[in-house]
């Protein structure tokens, strides 16, 4: 292999590694956006989580709440039944 043939030869090389050069930063470049996008999409779906948890809490707030209330009236019903059962009197077997 003479010296143009050495050159010719390099020079084909150093045009298939620039030609991977340009498709690697663009794949490179690709994979940036693609990051991006997923950063944002991954900030959403955190901020629609903690929207999410503040009405669970209220939920589990809200149902503590109304199982006191249905405690208290099943208080309220048997204080009532023992009333009335007071007043009727001992019932014949």
């Amino acid at each position: 292999m003479n010296l143009d043939e050495r050159i010719m030869a390099l020079t084909g090389q150093l045009e298939v590694l620039y030609s991977s050069i340009k498709e690697l930063r663009a794949t490179t470049e690709a994979q940036g956006v693609n990051i991006e996008s997923l950063h944002s999409s991954t900030s959403e779906l955190h901020a629609a989580s903690q929207l999410h948890d503040a009405h669970i809490k209220d939920l589990l707030v809200a149902s503590q709440r109304d199982g006191e209330h249905i405690r208290a009236l099943v208080r309220i019903a048997e204080m009532h039944e023992r009333r009335l059962s007071d007043l009727e009197g001992p019932q014949p077997q």
